[in-house]
């Protein structure tokens, strides 16, 4: 089976684009729709279950190089105990987060099923897409996923989770304490887009760099 292969020098712009303007929506939100930093704090705490379930594709569409998703019996063991395990990590960060900003009106996981309505469910959804473009663009049609590993794959959020939710998680505390000026708000939501964008670059150019450059066709005399 002959995979697609998206031309081997084409730029990160494509999904690069897709990340700035899905993170648009939070912005607009903050300046317009008023939103506060809990409505940011659910709504970036459920792109993590979204960043989990593609990470689940990413480790199914593994593939060695030999034309077909390879390894279906470890895969099947693999993606539930990553489940489990991401799953915990998500609920007990998303208890810590809405405990301390649910503000005394809600409480646990609960906020964020009442919060992603409206503007919000639209702004995850937005968020949604751009994962899926830079699943589809650049893990299979750049053919990343046949150089990498199951192993590799489910380590692949746990780094992101951690640099972006922390700052995340005590910049909204700081937010919150000073009374959630707009202005923090603001920076809150762009240096989030700003790191994220940082990451997503650097982690696709690192996998490019690893890969042997492909063979010139040799014209025929």
């Amino acid at each position: 089976m002959k995979a697609y292969r998206l031309p081997a020098k084409d730029p990160l712009w494509v999904s690069g684009a897709c990340l700035v303007l899905a993170n648009a929506l939070p912005l607009a939100g903050t300046l317009f729709w008023e939103w506060r930093v809990l409505d940011l704090a659910a709504l970036y705490w459920a792109e993590n279950l979204v960043i989990g379930a593609y990470a689940i594709l990413r480790i199914a569409a593994v593939d060695p190089g030999t034309g077909q998703f390879a390894g279906t019996a470890a895969k099947l063991a693999v993606i539930p105990f990553f489940v489990l395990h991401y799953g915990m990590f998500c609920l007990v960060h998303g208890f810590i987060l809405f405990a301390v900003l649910g503000e005394g009106r809600l409480s646990g996981i609960a906020t964020a099923g009442t919060l992603l309505g409206g503007n919000l469910g639209w702004a995850l959804v937005a968020l949604t897409v751009s994962h899926g473009v830079s699943f589809f663009w650049n893990y299979l049609g750049k053919n990343e996923n046949r150089d990498t590993t199951m192993a590799k794959q489910m380590r692949e959020p746990y780094p992101r989770l951690a640099v972006l939710h922390i700052a995340i998680l005590l910049g909204a505390f700081a937010i919150q304490a000073a009374g959630q000026p707009l202005a923090l708000l603001v920076v809150l939501v762009v240096g989030k887009t700003a790191v994220d964008l940082k990451l997503h670059v650097q982690s696709h150019r690192k996998k490019r760099k690893k890969r042997p450059p492909e063979p010139r066709p040799v014209p025929e005399p």
